[in-house]
C-alpha cells in the first residue's frame, strides 16, 4: 500500500476553528496602552493583584492583556509587564498551537476545546466560570505538558468590557493524583498476590509451619485492608468516591468490626466487648464505608487504651437513627478535644492524624451520618456515628 493511501493528518496543523466566537483581530499597541492606563487607575487594584500568588491577567474583550499581577512576570520569565502587553493567554504561557499558528492563540482547531477559551465564553454570560485547561508548552524547544485550573468573571469599566481572569499551575497535583492511582493499584496486586500465596500454602501445611502461616496470612489481609481504607480516603478527599448502599444488619457488622480489630496488634491485650443492650436494627448503609468508620473508631479507642482495658462498641435506634458509639474509660484531655477530626492532627506523632479525619470526613460526607464524641470523668470517652435507616433519608 503507497502513502497515498493514507489521509495522513499533522495534529499541529493550523485550521480556522469551527465556531470563531471572539475576534481574532487585535486593538493596536496604542490602544491596548490606554486600556492599561484605564485599568491602573482603579484604587487598591495593582496592591491587591499583587500579593495574590497565583497569576492574575485582566484581558480586554479581545482576549489581549491590559493587565497583570508579578505572579505572572516570575511564573513565565518575562522581564516585566510591557514583554506581555496585548497578548493572549496561549501566546504568553507559551501554548505549542499558538506559537506554531500564525495567529496566535484562538486560532486552530484545537482552541475550541482549549479550558481558557471555554472559561472565556461561559463567563460572557454572567458570573465567574472555572475550568482545567490542559495544554502542551513549548519549553526552551522542548514539549512540556501542563495542568492549570482557570476561572474568569466579566467586569465593565469606563465603557469597556473586560475579564478578571485567575490561573492556578495544578500540574503538581495531577501527577500526584496519577502517580497515587498507579501505587494504589499495584502495591494491592503485590500484596494480594503475597496474600494468595499464603492462602494456598497454609492449606497443605501442618503443625508449626501452619500456625506461622496463618499468622503471615492475618497480616496481609491486614495490611490489604489498610491500603484499600487509604485508597478510599484519598478518594473521598478529591471527591470521587462513590457510595454503594445496601441493606445491612446491625448485629453483622458489630460482630465483623470486633472479630476484625480483636486480632489487631493494637488490640493485643485489651478486649473488644459487644454491649450486650445494642439494639437489633436492619438499615441502609455502605457495607465497606462503614466498615472502615467503625474500625477507626475501633481502633482509636484501642490505641488510647492500656493493657488489660476494654472498650466497648454497640448501636441504638433512636428517633428514626441508628446510632452506632464506641467506648473506652480514658478521658481526652481539653486540648486534644479541640483537635479532634482536623486533618492531620494527632497525639502519636507528625505522620499520623487521619483516623478521626476520615470518621468524620466518610461517615459525613458519603455514608449522609453525623458523627461527635464525649469524653469526661462520668462516660470516659464515647465515639458517635449517627445513620439514616432508610434510603428515603439519603437523597
Amino acid at each position: 500500500m503507497s502513502t497515498q493511501d493514507f489521509n495522513y493528518k499533522d495534529p499541529f496543523d493550523v485550521r480556522e476553528p469551527e465556531e470563531q466566537i471572539f475576534t481574532l483581530e487585535k486593538y493596536s499597541q496604542e490602544e491596548v496602552l490606554a486600556q492599561r492606563q484605564s485599568i491602573e487607575a482603579i484604587p487598591l487594584l495593582k496592591f491587591f493583584m499583587d500579593n495574590i500568588p497565583q497569576i492574575i491577567l485582566i484581558l480586554n474583550d479581545r482576549r489581549q492583556m491590559v493587565f497583570g499581577n508579578k505572579a505572572l512576570t516570575v511564573a513565565t520569565g518575562f522581564s516585566d509587564l510591557n514583554a506581555v502587553m496585548g497578548m493572549r493567554t496561549g501566546d504568553i504561557l507559551g501554548c505549542v498551537h499558538a506559537i506554531r499558528s500564525k495567529e496566535g492563540c484562538g486560532s486552530t482547531q484545537f482552541c475550541n476545546h482549549c479550558g481558557s477559551y471555554k472559561v472565556l465564553l461561559g463567563s460572557m454570560a454572567g458570573g465567574a466560570r472555572s475550568e482545567e485547561c490542559r495544554f502542551i508548552r513549548d519549553a526552551r524547544g522542548e514539549n512540556e505538558a501542563v495542568d492549570l485550573r482557570v476561572s474568569s468573571a466579566v467586569f465593565e469599566h469606563h465603557g469597556h468590557k473586560y475579564f478578571f481572569f485567575h490561573i492556578t499551575d495544578i500540574s503538581l497535583e495531577k501527577r500526584k493524583k496519577a502517580l497515587e492511582r498507579i501505587f494504589f493499584h499495584d502495591i494491592l496486586n503485590a500484596v494480594g498476590g503475597v496474600k494468595g500465596v499464603l492462602e494456598i500454602t497454609s492449606e497443605t501445611a501442618e503443625g508449626e509451619d501452619k500456625e506461622l502461616l496463618e499468622l503471615a496470612l492475618q497480616q496481609a489481609v491486614s495490611v490489604v485492608e489498610e491500603i484499600k481504607a487509604q485508597k478510599s480516603l484519598s478518594a473521598a478527599e478529591a471527591h470521587e468516591l462513590k457510595a454503594k448502599f445496601e441493606r445491612i444488619n446491625s448485629e453483622d457488622i458489630l460482630r465483623n468490626v470486633s472479630s476484625a480489630y480483636s486480632g489487631h496488634p493494637v488490640g493485643q491485650d485489651k478486649k473488644i466487648l459487644i454491649a450486650p443492650e445494642a439494639d437489633k436494627v436492619f438499615f441502609y448503609s455502605d457495607p465497606v464505608q462503614l466498615s472502615r468508620v467503625l474500625g477507626n473508631m475501633v481502633k482509636n479507642a484501642l490505641e488510647a487504651s492500656n493493657a488489660g482495658d476494654r472498650i466497648e462498641i454497640g448501636l441504638n435506634r433512636k428517633n428514626g437513627k441508628v446510632v452506632f458509639w464506641v467506648k473506652n474509660s480514658q478521658i481526652i484531655t481539653e486540648d486534644v478535644q479541640l483537635q479532634i477530626f482536623k486533618r492531620s492532627f494527632s497525639t502519636k506523632g507528625s505522620d499520623r492524624g487521619l483516623g478521626t479525619h476520615s470518621i468524620k470526613l466518610l461517615g459525613e460526607e458519603y455514608l449522609k451520618g453525623k458523627t461527635w464524641f464525649v469524653s469526661d470523668k462520668e462516660h470516659g470517652t464515647v465515639f458517635y456515628l449517627e445513620l439514616p435507616i432508610d434510603t428515603d433519608e439519603l437523597s
